[in-house]
């Protein structure tokens, strides 16, 4: 999974997955608690469009309109890259949605449709190792207008190895360069590894850690 976005630790509210069950992307008037609850009923055996019924049914919204549950986007994936999705009417314009094989591109505040259009098209498209088909998907979304405003902050995560969130924000930088440490030196487009063979570190608001395909 990657996201990129104006808000700082941005990984910390959209980011979810655990290896061998599926990943969850919470955003827009985001519920956190979207991201543990889908990653539990997936590994219940739900499939992702039950998922997804179940916890906006479940959604008491107790905030109501300061924080709609209307406004929500969530995202969910299956470990066999089944995948359901949904954009609240209220989610801040443009908000939608666009799923292709085995992925699924979703943002708000967006320059419009191709944004989302862009970025699936991207990763269908690219080959390669994972990280590099998830960073020509944010490239894309960004060279079809982005973040209406613009964005600052990169996250991205690999569930596949590793079952905790690493977590890369750089203020100045839109996209995070991001590879796999298997292959040494820069890969498309002179992207480099980040983080590649640090020890496990612990910054402010940052984990690099030994091993992540994916900071």
């Amino acid at each position: 999974m990657a996201v990129q976005s104006r808000v700082f630790s941005v990984g910390n509210g959209v980011i979810w997955g655990e290896a061998d069950v599926g990943v969850v992307a919470t955003q827009a008037w985001v519920d956190v608690s979207y991201g543990p609850q889908g990653i539990e009923l997936l590994k219940a055996g739900f499939t992702p469009q039950e998922v997804v019924d179940s916890i906006l049914a479940a959604d008491p919204d107790p905030r109501g309109e300061g924080w709609p549950k209307e406004g929500r986007q969530f995202s969910v994936m299956d470990a066999k890259g089944n995948v359901a999705t949904y954009s609240g009417p209220l989610a801040s314009d443009w908000a939608g949605y666009r799923m292709g094989e085995y992925c699924s591109a979703q943002g708000n505040i967006l320059a419009g449709p191709a944004v989302v259009e862009g970025m699936v098209a991207a990763f269908e498209g690219t080959e390669g190792h994972l990280s590099y088909r998830l960073m020509a998907a944010l490239e894309a979304g960004q060279a079809a207008g982005g973040r209406a405003g613009g964005a600052r902050i990169g996250f991205s995560k690999r569930a596949a190895y590793q079952a905790w969130p690493g977590r890369v924000g750089f203020g100045s930088t839109v996209v995070v360069p991001t590879q796999a440490l298997h292959e040494p030196g820069p890969g498309p487009g002179g992207r480099t590894a980040v983080g590649a063979r640090l020890e496990e570190a612990e910054l402010p608001g940052t984990r690099i850690a030994r091993g992540a395909g994916s900071a």
